[in-house]
């Protein structure tokens, strides 16, 4: 395997090339992977996870679900589920662990009373942080108020609109500082877990699979 032509065929589909273009190259990784994975050295398998992640971010969900199943063994479940049972719109973001000791920091999907979400299908992590924030509503006292889900650690988010953060244990960009809680972890290839809202705002509820 050329690392060096990987590499670059890689950050040319970033820079230049369009979500399709994108997704054809991931596929193209991930099979190459597939196939030929137990001859790799650790060195060339932080390699393709690099690839994998990078390229991973840029493209369609439909398309990361097919990747999701190529990478999956049949009996293989990975989900990171998330519930709103709150009376409001609820935002979700995560942050998830990178190789050399960064973070990503990812969102938002949204979840209205009553929804359950997949964050990603093609997400596999053994550990994460999450962080929800409702739409603003009328509080009991009559002003516009927002409840907030996070405690432990703080991750890069953006205020508004969808973000993707690299190095977010720490300020980036145009971004702020913002609490996430922790999920759990496991020690297998990767967390299933769902979390879930409460309906009366006091917290959350983390169920691992």
């Amino acid at each position: 395997m050329d690392s060096a032509a990987l590499i670059a065929e890689l950050n040319d589909a970033v820079a230049h090339g369009t979500v399709d273009q994108r997704a054809k190259i991931l596929h193209r990784i991930t099979k190459l992977f597939v196939v030929a994975s137990a001859g790799y050295s650790d060195e060339q398998i932080e390699l393709f996870d690099d690839v994998l992640m990078r390229v991973a971010a840029t493209i369609e969900l439909s398309a990361r679900a097919v990747l999701a199943c190529l990478l999956a063994g049949p009996n293989a479940r990975a989900d990171i589920t998330f519930c709103n049972q709150f009376p409001h719109l609820v935002y979700v973001a995560m942050a998830y662990p990178q190789n050399g000791g960064s973070w990503i920091s990812r969102g938002r999907i949204s979840l209205k009373t009553g929804e359950c979400s997949l964050f990603d299908p093609a997400l596999r992590v053994k550990t994460f942080y999450y962080r929800g924030e409702s739409a603003a509503y009328r509080g009991a006292s009559g002003k516009r108020v927002k409840n907030n889900w996070g405690s432990g650690r703080s991750f890069a988010i953006r205020e508004a609109g969808n973000f993707n953060y690299w190095d977010a244990q720490q300020k980036v960009l145009d971004s702020s500082l913002a609490d996430f809680t922790h999920a759990g972890e496991t020690n297998g290839d990767a967390i299933s877990v769902t979390v879930t809202f409460n309906a009366d705002g006091n917290g959350s509820s983390v169920t691992i699979k």
